[in-house]
C-alpha cells in the first residue's frame, strides 16, 4: 500500500472533526492493527471496532511506534496524544469505506470483482500469476474480502495499476451493496454457490439475490458451467465450459477471463503450468498415544464441515475417525442434513459428556483422552475444543517442522508431467520421508495414486503396514535378520548379491514360500551395492532354477545424473542397464518393471523413463535442475520462537567458550534450537542465522544443543515472535550451503523431537 492524503483530504472525505491537529504530514500507510507499525510517522491508525477487539484500546502503543494521525469514532484521552492529530467520525469503517470509494474512483481501469461462497482466494491470486506478466496489477492481500478487508484492498490501486482483482465475501443481507458501491467492478467472477453463511438469510433465493447484486454494475460475468442451473436472468453472464485436459474446474474459469482481457491463448497455457499455492486451510499434527489430530477453523459451516470430514476419511487410513464440535456450532446445522452426512462418513454421535462440546465417532469410548491409533477431527474456534486439541497434542515443543500437503501436490502435479505415459512412480519415503514423517506422507501418497512406495530399512516398510497402507513396497536395504518382517508385512526387498539372494531364497524353502517377490539392483556405475551387468547370465541361470522367488522389477541408480555439462557418464549407464533389463526380459517368462531414473534423473533424461521413475527428494521441491526447480515449491519449512531477550553491555559474552563477546551494547534472542534439533554446529559465530520477520539475525557465539543466540540489536523483536529457521527467506539449499552440506543432510538430519505439522491449503 502506498497512498497520498493529507489530513485535511481525509477529514473532508470521512466527514470528520478534527479534535485534535498538531500533525500536518501526509499518509502513506493505513494501519489497523498497532503489531504491524513500521512507518509510524507516514501512517494513519483507523480504530476499527471488531467483536472482539476495539482498536482505540491500542491507540498509544501506535503513538509509541510514531503514529501521529488517528480516526476515532470514541472519545479519547487527547492528552495523551499531544503531537498527533485526531479525527473523529461517527463510524470508523463507514469513514474507511467512504475514503476507499473516493480512492477507486480516481482510477479509469478493470476492475475484476470476484465472489462466490468458495475459491474466491485461489482464483485472485492465479490471476495474478497468469495476467502478472501483461499487466500491472493491484489485488486484494490473502483473504481480506471483508467489509473492511475490501476498503483497505481498494487502497492497493495507484497510478501505476493497470488491473485491480478484488475479492468479496459476505455473510448477511445488506452487505453486498456497501462492497459493491466501493468496488464498482466493470467484470465480475462468480465462483460458486455453496451453503456458507445462508443460515443469515431467510431462503436461497434471498442468499443468491444479495450475492447478484454485486454484478449490477458489471460488462460482464465470468461463472462456472455447473452455475447455469441457478437460470441467473438480466445479466451478462459468459458460462466457462470444463476443459478436458485439467482438474481443477478454476484453471477453465481463468482462461476465459484472461483471454477476455485480449492475452494470447499460448502465454495463457504457459502461465497455467506454475500456478502457486495458496493460503493454509488445515493443520496436521502428531497426538498423544499414536493418534494424528487434524484442525480445521475455517468455514464453520455445512459445506466446510462436509469437506473436512471427506478429508479426513481420505486420509485416516484404517484408523477410527472421531469429530469434535463445540455445542453452539452443532446447534448451527439443519439436522436432516447432518444426519446424512454422518451416515455419509459412518458416524455416530457418541454418548460421552465434554462440557461444552459434542463427539462423533466410528466407534464408542469411554474416554477420548485414551483414544489410541485414531484420527481426530477439532472443527472450528470454541475455547472449551481449543483446551481439549491442547491436552491431545504430542510433545509441547515450540520449535516444529511444517509441511505443505498442497505444495506436495503442486510438485507431484510438475513431476507427473515429465514422466512419460504409461510409466508409474515411486515414491521414495526412506528416512522418514526425508524429515518429514513416515506414515502421514505414506498416507497422501496413497490418496494420490502412487504405483510403489520406496523404504530404506525394513523397519520403515513395518511401520508403512501398520498404518493400514496396502502399497507395494519395495526395501532398498535388508538381510538374514529382516526376511521374516519382509515376509510377514508382505514387503519387496531389493537383491543385490548371490549370497544375500541365496540366505533369502533358504529362509523361503523353510517356510515353503514360492514366487516371493523381490527387485533386483545392477551396478551400472555408482559402485555401492548390485549385481555387476556381467553377471546377468548367472542371475538369469539362479531364477530358473528357484521357483522360490519371483522378480517385481530390475533396477539400477544414476551417480551424476544432475551434470548437465557431461552426460557420457549417464548415457553409459543407461546403455549398460538397457542390456541388463533386456537380456533379464527375454528369459523370464513373465513381465519385469524396469527403473534407473531418480529425481535427478527424471528432471534431465525423461526419455529413459522405462517402466517407472523413483521421486524422492524432488517431491519436496528440490532439483539442481534450475528450469524445473523454478516451477516446484519448497515443501518443508521450519519454525520457532523467540524464548528470551537480553541485553549485553560491552565487553560481556555469550555462550559456551565465551567464543562472542559484545564491543557494543548488544541486543541478544535465545530460540529454543540446537544441533540436537539439526541447527548444525558450523552456523555458530555469524556464519549462520534465521529470520525473525524479515529481519536476518546471525547467530551470537556457539550452537548449543537445544538452543542457539541471535544478534537483534536495533530490531524490534519480542518474546514469542515467530523465527523461520528455513521458509520464504531462507531456503533449505540457502542453509546446506552454509553448512557446506547439501539439501538431503539438512532434511534428514531435522530431529524426531520436533513435531511435524501438516497444513492442507484452500481449495
Amino acid at each position: 500500500m502506498r497512498i497520498n492524503y493529507s489530513n485535511k483530504e481525509i477529514i473532508e472525505i470521512c466527514d470528520g472533526k478534527p479534535l485534535l491537529a498538531a500533525h500536518n504530514g501526509n499518509i502513506h500507510v493505513i494501519y489497523y492493527d498497532s503489531r504491524k507499525i513500521s512507518l509510524g510517522t507516514q501512517a494513519i491508525f483507523v480504530c476499527i471496532k471488531t467483536k472482539s477487539r476495539d482498536g482505540h484500546l491500542y491507540m498509544e502503543e501506535a503513538y509509541k511506534k510514531g503514529v501521529r494521525t488517528f480516526l476515532v469514532d470514541k472519545t479519547v484521552a487527547l492528552q495523551s496524544f499531544p503531537e498527533a492529530t485526531i479525527i473523529q467520525v461517527s463510524d470508523v469503517l463507514v469513514a474507511l469505506q467512504k475514503w476507499a470509494k473516493k480512492h477507486r474512483e480516481q482510477f479509469d481501469i478493470p476492475v475484476i470483482g470476484i465472489t462466490g461462497s468458495a475459491g474466491k482466494t485461489v482464483v485472485k491470486e492465479w490471476l495474478n500469476h497468469v495476467l502478472s506478466d501483461n499487466f500491472s496489477i493491484a489485488r486484494s492481500p490473502k483473504s481480506y474480502n471483508s467489509q473492511m478487508g475490501v476498503a483497505l484492498s481498494l487502497f492497493e490501486i495507484d497510478g501505476e495499476t493497470e488491473i485491480a482483482i478484488i475479492e468479496a465475501g459476505i455473510s448477511e443481507k445488506g452487505e453486498m451493496i456497501r462492497l459493491t458501491e466501493i468496488i464498482q467492478p466493470t467484470i465480475g467472477v462468480f465462483t460458486s454457490f455453496l451453503s456458507a453463511h445462508r443460515e443469515n438469510f431467510t431462503s436461497i433465493e434471498e442468499h443468491l439475490d444479495e450475492k447478484l447484486k454485486f454484478f449490477q454494475s458489471c460488462k460482464i460475468i465470468f461463472a462456472p458451467k455447473s452455475l447455469e442451473s441457478l437460470g441467473i436472468k438480466g445479466l451478462p453472464v459468459h458460462y466457462t465450459k470444463k476443459l478436458e485436459t485439467v482438474e481443477n474446474r478454476n484453471i477453465d474459469l481463468i482462461r476465459d477471463i484472461v483471454l477476455h482481457l485480449k492475452v494470447p491463448a499460448e502465454k495463457i497455457d504457459e502461465k497455467l503450468k506454475s500456478l502457486p499455492q495458496i493460503a493454509m486451510r488445515m493443520e496436521t499434527i502428531e497426538g498423544i498415544n499414536d493418534n494424528i489430530l487434524l484442525f480445521d477453523a475455517f468455514n464453520l459451516n455445512f459445506d466446510g464441515l462436509e469437506q473436512a470430514l471427506s478429508h479426513q476419511s481420505g486420509t485416516s487410513g484404517k484408523r477410527n475417525r472421531y469429530v469434535v464440535l463445540s455445542e453452539t456450532a452443532f446447534e448451527r446445522f439443519n439436522k436432516s442434513e447432518f444426519d446424512v452426512l454422518l451416515k455419509r462418513f459412518k458416524l455416530l454421535q457418541l454418548k460421552l459428556e465434554i462440557k461444552d462440546l459434542i463427539l462423533f465417532g466410528t466407534n464408542e469410548i469411554t474416554d477420548i483422552l485414551k483414544l489410541e491409533n485414531t484420527s481426530i477431527l477439532f472443527k472450528g474456534l470454541h475455547p472449551s475444543l481449543k483446551r481439549l486439541a491442547s491436552q491431545m497434542k504430542f510433545r509441547k515443543h515450540s520449535t516444529f517442522v511444517e509441511i505443505s500437503i498442497s505444495a506436495l501436490k503442486d510438485n507431484l502435479a510438475i513431476w507427473r508431467k515429465r514422466v512419460p505415459p504409461k510409466v508409474g512412480i515411486m515414491a521414495m519415503v526412506k528416512a522418514s520421508s526425508y524429515g518429514s514423517e513416515l506414515t502421514k506422507m505414506g498416507e497422501f501418497l496413497n490418496s494420490q495414486n502412487i504405483d510403489y512406495l520406496g523404504v530404506a530399512y525394513v523397519d520403515e516398510g513395518v511401520e508403512l503396514r501398520k498404518s493400514g497402507l496396502e502399497l507395494p513396497i519395495m526395501v532398498m536395504n535388508s538381510d538374514r535378520s529382516s526376511w521374516s518382517d519382509c515376509i510377514k508385512c508382505n514387503l519387496e526387498p531389493s537383491v543385490y548379491s548371490f549370497v544375500q539372494m541365496e540366505e533369502l531364497v533358504s529362509e523361503l524353502i523353510l517356510m515353503d514360500i514360492q514366487d516371493f517377490p523381490i527387485h533386483l539392483k545392477f551396478d551400472t556405475g555408482m559402485h555401492r551395492l548390485g549385481f555387476f551387468p556381467n553377471d546377468i547370465s548367472k542371475v538369469v541361470s539362479y531364477l530358473k532354477s528357484q521357483p522360490e522367488i519371483k522378480v517385481k522389477s530390475v533396477y539400477s541408480h544414476l551417480a551424476d545424473a544432475d551434470n548437465l555439462d557431461d552426460n557420457s557418464y549417464t548415457l553409459e549407464q543407461m546403455t549398460k542397464f538397457q542390456f541388463v533389463s533386456e537380456t533379464l526380459q527375454k528369459n523370464l517368462p513373465y513381465p519385469v518393471l524396469r527403473h534407473i531414473l531418480n529425481t535427478e534423473g527424471l528432471s534431465n533424461y525423461p526419455e529413459y523413463g522405462f517402466d517407472m521413475v523413483r521421486i524422492g527428494i524432488g517431491l519436496y521441491g528440490v532439483s539442481n535442475n534450475p528450469t524445473i526447480g523454478k516451477k516446484l515449491t519448497p515443501v518443508l519449512s521450519w519454525k520457532s520462537t523467540v524464548s528470551q531477550i537480553k541485553k549485553l553491555r560491552a565487553g560481556e559474552s555469550v555462550g559456551y567458550s565465551r567464543s562472542f563477546v559484545a564491543n557494543i551494547e548488544t541486543k541478544i534472542a535465545t530460540i529454543p534450537v540446537g544441533y540436537a534439533d539439526g541447527f548444525k554446529r558450523q552456523l555458530g559465530n555469524g556464519n549462520g542465522g534465521v529470520f525473525i520477520g524479515d529481519n536476518h539475525c546471525p547467530t551470537a557465539g556457539n550452537v548449543c544443543m537445544d538452543m542457539i543466540m541471535v544478534d537483534i540489536t536495533n530490531l524490534d523483536i519480542e518474546v514469542g515472535d515467530e523465527v523461520e529457521i528455513i521458509g520464504p527467506n531462507q531456503t533449505v539449499h540457502d542453509l546446506a550451503k552454509k553448512c557446506g552440506t547439501i539439501s538431503y543432510e539438512i532434511m534428514t538430519s531435522l530431529s524426531a523431537r520436533m513435531p511435524r505439522i501438516f497444513v492442507q491449503e484452500e481449495d
